[in-house]
């Protein structure tokens, strides 16, 4: 007897179809995807670039300049193979920037949109956070809101732009080698990792012994 399999290509064609908006980056450039799957890139220039290992998760740094004078920090969050990112995007800002306030003012697919506000000296930061499935994250920030409005653009999303307040104090305007690592903002530590709640193990299958 004959075993028919009913709707595979329709579905294999509609999951074909779903795209994802996207955020990468290196040291060259930044490439926004959006929902349609146009690719568009952003040239940079990096002037900074660290790393941090820490037991169950590496970070690591870019510090970025653009044509029109903006800095940016770039950050890629990689969590072991043993792990994953626990709970939502706004708990890692939260962790991440615990010396800032934080407002969620935009998002598309599993790309996020923040405004930070210091909390002692109301410096403003405009945050964008990609959360890929929790198996990784990329951070964008800066003090430049045309940076941060052309990135949501670019995503398509230019008419649902929330109007954030404009930053009014810079962290640094020194951007030579020597003083670039003072605009990392971030402060990940191994407190975070498990204490915290940021990451949590894989479920892993238990192995059948026969």
């Amino acid at each position: 007897m004959k075993t028919k399999v009913l709707f595979t290509l329709p579905l294999f064609l509609f999951l074909s179809a779903c795209t994802t908006a996207q955020l990468a980056f290196n040291q060259e450039n930044i490439t926004i995807t959006d929902n349609s799957n146009k690719k568009q890139i952003i040239t940079t220039n990096l002037i900074y670039e660290d790393y941090l290992k820490l037991s169950n998760m590496k970070i690591k740094y870019g510090v970025v300049k653009f044509d029109n004078g903006a800095i940016a920090v770039l950050e890629e969050l990689s969590p072991n193979s043993e792990y994953m990112f626990d709970g939502s995007v706004s708990k890692t800002v939260l962790i991440g920037f615990n010396n800032y306030f934080y407002e969620k003012v935009n998002s598309v697919g599993n790309i996020n949109f923040f405004v930070l506000k210091e909390k002692s000296n109301s410096t403003i930061l405009y945050l964008t956070l990609y959360n890929r499935n929790k198996k990784d994250m990329k951070l964008i920030y800066t003090d430049n809101k045309n940076l941060f409005d052309t990135i949501q653009k670019k995503f398509n999303i230019d008419d649902k732009l929330i109007k954030s307040e404009e930053a009014s104090n810079k962290i640094i305007i020194d951007t030579t080698k020597q003083n670039a690592k003072r605009f990392i903002q971030t402060n990940w530590s191994e407190k975070n990792l498990i204490l915290d709640g940021l990451l949590k193990q894989r479920y892993t299958m238990p192995k059948i012994v026969h």
